[in-house]
């Protein structure tokens, strides 16, 4: 496993990147939006311009962006704060993760309003839960509500 990620950087640069991005030179523009230093300031702005348009289309088509990137950036910051080593070793099941990112995201199409477990659960969970990431892609997209259930049993 140690080989392993000694070797990221070489075998899958761009995943290496997206863990460190200032590791190979990228500077932050926003809290997400890291470029090369060496890119104008003009191409800067032109750049920030285009990523505020897709965030509109992304949101235009899907009515609910601001969900969407809650979601995406709980799992950033879990993986940040649990390390790329830990992570890798299972150190959180993917229905944890994916569930706690339903409960930040505070997502209406697998949480009931409410204050409590009982309240906001919209789906039990039932039996053993996807504990691998690459079981619970595939998992994921046969099962409906799965995101809630993980939501609940985070909850519980």
């Amino acid at each position: 496993m140690i080989l392993a990620i000694g070797c990221l950087p070489f075998l899958s640069p761009a995943v290496a990147a997206y863990v460190c991005p200032s590791c190979y030179g990228l500077q932050r523009v926003t809290g997400s939006l890291f470029v090369d230093p060496a890119m104008s300031v003009e191409d800067r702005t032109k750049l920030q311009e285009v990523v505020a348009l897709a965030a509109v289309q992304v949101a235009d088509f899907y009515g609910s962006f601001d969900h969407l990137l809650a979601h995406e950036f709980s799992h950033v910051e879990l993986h940040a704060q649990i390390g790329v080593f830990r992570l890798l070793m299972g150190a959180i099941p993917a229905w944890f993760d994916e569930g706690l990112a339903v409960i930040v995201a505070d997502d209406p199409r697998y949480l009931r309003p409410g204050t409590t477990s009982a309240t906001r659960c919209s789906a039990e969970p039932g039996g053993d839960l996807p504990s691998s990431p690459f079981k619970w892609g595939p998992a994921a997209g046969k099962t409906p509500g799965l995101y809630a259930q993980a939501a609940c049993r985070v909850m519980r």
